[in-house]
């Protein structure tokens, strides 16, 4: 998605531009991990100036399907990343701030989303914080079955609970 500041740049009438859109993207690698993007992914903030430099302040939410790392189940997930970005259109350099480049006020946030996700998504993927993963002995899902399934059975036989 691009979006034209130029009357922002200028300084006229306008003191900032409020940004609502969706951008469309359907799958993204993370760490060797394939996430696929279900809906387009909504973007909202607000773009302002300090002379040369476009600020934009916002956040970016997005709707995910991928496995999870322990039980390796699929499973959907909502996912909210805040932004804080800053453009211009010179060859601007700063040891501690990084701008992207505009081109004639021109802003594509498509490359800002895609480096924002690789940014802030996490590394590992879970299903729900307390997946208990799988067994190697024949990959049974944890979450489906008790490790104490065996050591209650031995009781009752014994005579105990």
């Amino acid at each position: 998605m691009i979006i034209n500041i130029s009357d922002l740049m200028k300084r006229s009438n306008v003191d900032s531009i409020n940004i609502d859109f969706e951008d469309k993207i359907d799958i993204i690698e993370i760490c060797g991990k394939i996430i696929k993007i279900l809906e387009p992914i909504k973007v909202t903030g607000i773009i302002t100036t300090d002379g040369e430099i476009a600020n934009f302040i916002g956040e970016a939410t997005l709707k995910f399907q991928t496995e999870c790392d322990r039980c390796i189940n699929d499973y959907v997930s909502t996912f909210i990343m805040k932004m804080e970005e800053k453009f211009t259109n010179d060859s601007y350099s700063d040891d501690e701030t990084e701008y992207y480049q505009m081109n004639d006020n021109k802003i594509d946030f498509t490359p800002v989303i895609n480096h924002n996700l690789h940014m802030s998504m996490p590394m590992k993927f879970l299903c729900s914080e307390d997946c208990k993963g799988i067994i190697n002995r024949g990959e049974i899902d944890t979450n489906e079955f008790s490790p104490f399934a065996k050591l209650n059975k031995m009781f009752k036989n014994q005579g105990g609970r």
